[in-house]
């Protein structure tokens, strides 16, 4: 974490959330809560030697949360500044073109489903699985719904540089999903989707491009309550 910090210091980031990843299929309840408040009072210590310079923000990123809501709700005693919600779990080596568009709607129908059940503030990556299928076979319908649902959940979208070092160019998600959510939300986060210190500015540009194109704002979150940077 301290690696982390000075590297964001070092490239002016003002603010980082700190997101570590939660499986809950793979991590007991136990597991998880002691590792995290472990993480965080590494996060207040650092805090407090960068003030001024560096907020760390303290959050998760649970693959399909909305299967776990018992273990979700335990996470309140964390304190934790936002709550990410991401689809991981999806076939990857379908091979027909009808193979892989069920792939899609069954990835999408999942990703309904999360929002609809709430509980979180960020949705991560959503057309993630464009990493695994050159064709994006999105259905316009399923991505309207999920645009719609995201505005009426209040829950914000985040973009992130990932793709341009995943699949060689853009954002996750593609900048034309993020036109849609734009007609109906005006709030995104942005970041790099970082798995390693030195991508954690990687590309950092492009989404506040995108954002900046389509009049979007970026915002951070304090004990999961908005705020704008």
């Amino acid at each position: 974490l301290e690696s982390i910090a000075k590297t964001l210091i070092e490239n002016n980031v003002k603010y980082a959330g700190i997101t570590d990843h939660v499986e809950f299929s793979m991590e007991p309840l136990p597991y998880v809560l002691t590792k995290l408040k472990v993480r965080n009072l590494e996060i207040d210590k650092l805090n407090e030697v960068y003030q001024g310079k560096l907020r760390l923000l303290k959050a998760v990123e649970i693959s399909s949360p909305h299967l776990y809501k018992r273990e979700v709700e335990k996470l309140e005693e964390l304190e934790l500044d936002y709550i990410m919600g991401s689809i991981h779990k999806l076939k990857r080596n379908a091979k027909t073109k009808e193979e892989q568009q069920e792939v899609y709607n069954t990835y999408y129908n999942d990703m309904i489903e999360m929002i609809k059940a709430g509980n979180i503030d960020v949705i991560g990556h959503i057309d993630y699985i464009r990493k695994y299928y050159n064709n994006d076979l999105s259905n316009i319908n399923q991505i309207c719904e999920i645009m719609a649902l995201l505005h009426d959940k209040n829950i914000v979208m985040e973009i992130n540089s990932s793709a341009s070092r995943r699949i060689g160019y853009g954002c996750f998600p593609s900048i034309e999903k993020i036109a849609i959510y734009s007609h109906y939300n005006s709030e995104v986060t942005i970041g790099t989707d970082a798995h390693a210190v030195e991508e954690l500015t990687d590309n950092l540009e492009l989404p506040y491009k995108y954002s900046e194109i389509l009049n979007l704002t970026p915002v951070v979150f304090d004990k999961r309550k908005k705020l704008k940077i």
